[in-house]
């Protein structure tokens, strides 16, 4: 593979953005992997730096950056048109915009199940198949074990691991300038019904994944959805639970739905420019495979599931031999197939979701109001979110 040239221009990310708590997964890890792809960009005299190609802050930037009035970044279904058909369709699927491959994704962050294997040998559970069954087994932890929790409601990523994995359509983009909101539709209702009997045990916490507070909380977590980047980054390095505890299982299905189908929570996206040619475009190009492709970034450096479908393997076996998680075969399964089931449906906007749950389901919950008082508002606040920026809100089918 060619090397890009000495002098990349390399945009400096924000610490911090909305919806995504500072210093927050993807920070962290973009430091880290940044410092490894200046190892690619060695001095070749007489060339010309790398310019425009960038880690997008927040995902839904995507929806700026190819928007016709900035159309920022290209069209790569062409350039790029020998790996994009390696990644899983479900993981790209939000990348294809309008019929055009708008940006590359930098790791896959489907949500699985975990849970405590230990706690779980101790009590005499197995892991819940349905969400049907989580909640069956969340009400019994919050009776029984008192003080162990089954999920956290406080995030900006909240609203991903639980109305998207319910299929409610919150972000369903019909066009650029229309997008469907709809709350009461059963695929909304139902989760949040199942959160509000949750809430109302006690049985999941309204702090979130990244909050003060969350360390102590996790340690304390018997079972959760969560991105399969929980186990690194947040298991591992930021709660510091012992090895050979976590495992994950297959992500929750609906008992009434045809086939089963998972969320996913950020995963980076890398943008590319349209406005260069020539030599400049030829190392972005570069740049661009070494990201998607390489196992010195994909392999060695992250903590979360490759995006690029040939790389999973190889990054699942060095996580085997880093020993930390239990079961591990189960959880390396249920990794794969969570990366192959994210539902569509679910679509990158202008107006960031996450940012809406934090500034009213989790204000709600923490001064002790009712989930479903703050989910009224939450649907309250979302509507108007989305025509501020410009779309037009259609409800029902």
């Amino acid at each position: 593979m060619g090397r890009p040239a000495a002098g990349a221009r390399r945009r400096r990310l924000p610490q911090g953005v909305p919806g995504h708590p500072r210093p927050g997964h993807h920070h962290q890890r973009q430091r880290r992997q940044h410092r490894a792809a200046a190892e690619v960009r060695a001095v070749q005299p007489g060339r010309q730096g790398l310019a425009r190609r960038d880690l997008l802050p927040s995902n839904d930037d995507i929806a700026w950056a190819a928007s016709s009035k900035i159309n920022y970044v290209r069209d790569i279904g062409q350039n790029l048109g020998d790996i994009i058909p390696e990644y899983p369709a479900s993981v790209i699927a939000q990348c294809r915009i309008d019929g055009r491959v708008r940006c590359l994704r930098n790791d896959a962050a489907p949500d699985v199940l975990w849970y405590d294997a230990e706690l779980f040998r101790q009590w005499g559970y197995l892991p819940p198949a349905t969400w049907e069954d989580y909640e069956r087994l969340s009400l019994a932890i919050a009776q029984d074990h008192p003080g162990y929790l089954t999920g956290f409601l406080g995030d900006a990523y909240a609203p991903d691991r639980y109305l998207w994995a319910s299929g409610c359509p919150t972000n369903e983009r019909i066009s650029e300038k229309q997008v469907r909101i709809e709350l009461t539709d059963n695929r909304c209702t139902r989760i949040r019904d199942l959160l509000t009997r949750l809430v109302d045990a006690g049985a999941v916490s309204p702090s979130g994944i990244f909050s003060p507070d969350a360390a102590a909380l996790g340690r304390r977590l018997a079972m959760s959805p969560g991105a399969v980047w929980w186990g690194n980054f947040l298991f591992r390095d930021t709660w510091k639970v012992d090895p050979g505890r976590i495992t994950a299982a297959a992500p929750l299905r609906w008992a009434g739905d045809d086939a089963p189908a998972t969320s996913s929570e950020g995963g980076g996206l890398w943008g590319f420019s349209r406005h260069i040619t020539g030599v400049q475009l030829q190392n972005t190009l570069t740049f661009a495979r070494f990201v998607a492709t390489d196992p010195r970034w994909q392999v060695e450096l992250s903590v979360g599931l490759p995006a690029y479908g040939p790389l999973q393997q190889p990054w699942l076996t060095k996580q085997r031999q880093a020993g930390y998680l239990a079961k591990f075969d189960t959880a390396a399964a249920a990794f794969v197939l969570a990366s192959t089931i994210v539902r569509s449906g679910r679509d990158y906007t202008r107006y960031n979701t996450g940012t809406v749950w934090t500034h009213t389901i989790t204000p709600a919950l923490t001064s002790g109001q009712p989930f479903a008082r703050a989910w009224d508002t939450f649907g309250q606040r979302l509507t108007s979110e989305a025509r501020s920026f410009g779309y037009a809100v259609r409800a029902g089918p």
